[in-house]
């Protein structure tokens, strides 16, 4: 059913439902790659894949390392045994990243204000947390949505601020042909000016948002987790204290320890923790228990990603356990068959795509999985390396909330420079 779900109706009869625009649109704008449905989905993805290619991103990684280094310059202003937000800190880092990278633009979100991009965008981030009033705004956008409350001003004088620097930036971008980052390639892509000014600029902010929000997440799940987990980080620290250069990308992607670090961190605390997706049209959909099932067109349908990632039946009575070491005995089974009835094949758990999908599955997968990891692998490698990471938040304490995505809101860590 799933597979269904995910690929064979992702744009024919299942489509991103309107209260899902209309919350994701306000970060992102009407022509977002993350709320088009059918063709235009497939026209601006067409043309933003290539940025997202190892080729493209790997020049990036000096970029992404100059955030990272700054990052380490205030923490090391900072007495060892000070409890550092490390929620706040991962987002400043990664605003910074996507800012370098996507954007040829300095948010400068490690400074005391930061750009005035940055506090735009902070103005309307810090009014998407999902509250039952933003629930009943987004439910009726025509009533409710246009009372003028002062959280509604300041997140639509934000929004306007970053529509207008965006359009800036794809301006200077038109005028420097040999750049560099994630932008410049946009506008080369866009050859012939398949998209216009307004989808372009909807495109870079939804690089922006979604490059931001979960990948910050994330990484705030690592370092809190490998705080809880002093074994689990002596043993990460053993494999990339090993590692003579740890720009080196492709020997990164093959560490085994970092990566069932990332893996696990994305299956118990993903931050793309559910999707929602509605019957354009009647659908029939297999499933093991029921048979064949008929939905009917406008019924809204749930991809519940974190209850999957959670399912004893998938992953084994310690399914709720942080655990990096099953990774040592899983194998990532790809393409569409049902691993289900051969589960534990010669001792080794048989995972398949559609159940660990922190990226989703299909047409409408996120198309920034290779600059995620890559960020990832890097700043985890990295952060063990130097620090040692210790904190008082109990192991099964994550405080967890939802906006854009799941994020942990408790990543409160010691770190002091290895010496």
């Amino acid at each position: 059913m799933l597979h269904d779900m995910l690929t064979l109706n992702s744009y024919l009869k299942l489509v991103k439902p309107d209260v899902s625009v209309r919350f994701m649109s306000m970060i992102i704008g009407d022509k977002g790659i993350v709320i088009l449905n059918g063709d235009g989905h497939k026209v601006h993805r067409r043309i933003a894949n290539p940025l997202f290619n190892l080729r493209t991103l790997k020049p990036l990684v000096p970029i992404m390392l100059i955030a990272l280094d700054e990052l380490f310059a205030v923490i090391d202003q900072i007495p060892p045994s000070t409890t550092l937000a490390f929620h706040n800190l991962s987002s400043q880092l990664t605003l910074n990243v996507i800012g370098r990278t996507t954007m040829d633009h300095d948010f400068d979100a490690l400074g005391p204000r930061g750009s005035r991009m940055a506090r735009a965008y902070r103005a309307v981030i810090r009014n998407m947390e999902i509250t039952f009033g933003l629930a009943m705004r987004i439910q009726f956008p025509n009533t409710l949505g246009r009372i003028p409350t002062a959280a509604r001003r300041e997140h639509a004088a934000g929004y306007l601020v970053v529509e207008d620097m965006v359009k800036d930036l794809l301006r200077a971008a038109e005028k420097k042909p040999d750049g560099t980052t994630l932008i410049h390639e946009l506008v080369r892509q866009n050859a012939g000016n398949v998209l216009d000014e307004h989808e372009l600029v909807c495109q870079v902010r939804s690089f922006l948002a979604a490059g931001l929000d979960t990948t910050a997440a994330a990484l705030s799940a690592c370092v809190l987790l490998l705080a809880q987990h002093l074994d689990v980080q002596r043993e990460l620290f053993d494999e990339v204290d090993a590692v003579a250069d740890l720009e080196d990308y492709e020997v990164l992607r093959k560490l085994p320890r970092l990566n069932s670090v990332i893996y696990e961190a994305l299956r118990l605390y993903t931050p793309v923790h559910m999707s929602l997706r509605e019957t354009a049209a009647e659908v029939v959909v297999p499933t093991t228990a029921l048979g064949p099932v008929t939905l009917p067109k406008g019924i809204r349908v749930e991809i519940p990603t974190r209850a999957i990632h959670s399912d004893p039946a998938i992953w084994g009575d310690d399914a709720l356990t942080w655990n990096p070491r099953r990774w040592d005995s899983i194998d990532l089974v790809h393409g569409t068959a049902d691993v289900s009835a051969h589960r534990i094949l010669n001792g080794r758990r048989q995972i398949g795509p559609y159940d660990f999908m922190p990226f989703q599955v299909g047409p409408r997968a996120c198309i920034g999985r290779q600059f995620a990891l890559m960020e990832l692998r890097l700043f985890v490698s990295s952060i063990v390396k130097c620090y040692a990471l210790a904190t008082d938040v109990p192991v099964d304490g994550l405080d967890l909330v939802c906006s854009m995505s799941m994020r942990v809101t408790n990543a409160w860590v010691r770190m002091e420079r290895r010496g």
